[in-house]
This record gives C-alpha cells, structure tokens and sequence, in this order.
C-alpha cells in the first residue's frame, strides 16, 4: 500500500503541474534520487492522502507503520535545495525506491 500511496502522490503531482500549480509544494513526493521521499506537510497528507489507502487517518499510526517497515527518517539538508517548512518529514528504506521496485520484495516487517 506504501508504494501504491506514493504512486498516487506522483501521479497527483503530475496533474497538479498540468493544471498550473507548482508540484513542489504538493504534500508528498518522491525526492529527485528516487532513494527517499518527502512528507512536506504532514496534515495535508494526512486529510488527502492516507484516507485513500489507509484506515487510521492519524501520521503518527502512518510514522508507525513506515519504522515498522525498516524506513528510517532522513536527516534535512536545505542547502540542498528548497527550503522545507519546518514540520517536512523525509523517509528513506534501501528496499523502497522509485526506480527499483523489484527490491520491493526485501521489505520485511519488523
């Protein structure tokens, strides 16, 4: 369900993009290394996002879920790029990345 999830935020993006918005600012995305993805705003996500795939609707029982998983929190670097509000979350697993997902299979719950 995670990479579904993230699959509709892309694709979300995409037609936000289409329609004139700025797709940087969408709630959650891919980061451009494909490794990681970004939560930039963790209640929007939450009252657009995760309804559509999850029952809790709460980020904390999501956060949950994705260390569950083996994903680990990213340290932010801005100088990077961006700036992110301060309340951006980034998550990073090894097994989940945009351009592997045959690694998807290595996932385990812990």
């Amino acid at each position: 369900k995670l990479l579904a999830m993230l699959d509709y935020a892309d694709k979300m993006k995409t037609q936000l993009a289409d329609q004139g918005y700025e797709p940087d600012t969408y709630c959650m995305s891919w980061l451009p290394d494909g490794k990681s993805f970004l939560v930039r705003d963790p209640v929007a996500c939450t009252q657009t996002i995760i309804p559509l795939f999850f029952k809790q609707a709460k980020f904390t029982s999501i956060t949950r879920k994705l260390y569950r998983w083996g994903f680990h929190q990213v340290e932010r670097h801005d100088s990077e790029g961006p700036p992110l509000p301060p309340d951006a979350m980034i998550f990073a697993n090894e097994n989940f990345q945009r351009d592997a997902r045959h690694k998807i299979a290595n996932m385990k719950s812990m």
